[in-house]
């Protein structure tokens, strides 16, 4: 590795980070979002707003929980954004069942701030959707 390699990396890496950090912000400012205070994104948190775990297993459940920010809407509805990289017909079974089992509502794209090949899955307490219908 030379010097001149190194610099070049590192001035990538920090363009990189750039480009992130502003996908990130137009992606919550498109949503009108703010970051969720709660320290863990996990599906007891997006179905009833709370989670009693000191650490819960739910995400190490589930392939397509990979990348999660938790956040919430102007009126302070909660929502859960997994950023898996593309999935398989298991992982979307999987997925359905869940969000039948925590009563949420899913919704499956490819808009999401990771970027990187990622999927977008955006789940929340199906109670809250109905009220946006």
């Amino acid at each position: 590795m030379t010097d001149q390699w190194m610099a070049k990396t590192m001035a990538a890496d920090r363009v990189r980070a750039a480009e992130d950090r502003a996908r990130l912000a137009r992606w919550v400012a498109m949503r009108r979002l703010r970051p969720s205070k709660t320290l863990y994104g996990c599906l007891h948190w997006v179905a009833s707003g709370r989670c009693n775990a000191a650490f819960c297993q739910t995400r190490m459940e589930h392939r397509w929980m990979d990348h999660v920010s938790c956040w919430l809407t102007e009126k302070g509805e909660r929502l859960l954004v997994c950023e898996p990289y593309p999935l398989h017909t298991t992982e979307l079974l999987d997925l359905a069942q869940t969000a039948e089992r925590f009563g949420l509502e899913v919704e499956v794209h490819g808009d999401g701030p990771y970027g990187y090949g990622t999927i977008a899955i955006e789940l929340t307490p199906r109670a809250q959707a109905a009220h946006r219908a």
